[in-house]
């Protein structure tokens, strides 16, 4: 869930309540076990949404789905807590 957004079928999206007025949201790939078929896609939503909070889910095969995977893959929890490394190069 928090490695970075490849491809996947579907992607939850989770609107955090107290940053609504900034438009900010979370984005989470839905495991590709659950993914592959829309009834067990169902399943797994309900059962985030019992332990997360109201989400929604959007199918990644079609316009609008392909629109909400690019603003998943550019601001998905991953990328804030990913190393950065620095590559120096010295002459000695």
């Amino acid at each position: 869930m928090l490695q970075p957004i490849e491809n996947p079928r579907y992607v939850i999206v989770k609107d955090v309540w107290y940053r609504k007025k900034l438009d900010i949201q979370n984005y989470f790939p839905v495991p590709q076990l659950f993914g592959d078929k829309k009834e067990r896609c169902e399943i797994f939503l309900k059962h985030w949404s019992d332990q997360m909070g109201n989400s929604n889910v959007f199918y990644t095969r079609h316009l609008e789905g392909r629109k909400m995977l690019v603003k998943a893959r550019l601001f998905h929890i991953s990328g804030a807590i990913k190393e950065v490394t620095k590559k120096s190069v010295i002459w000695k």
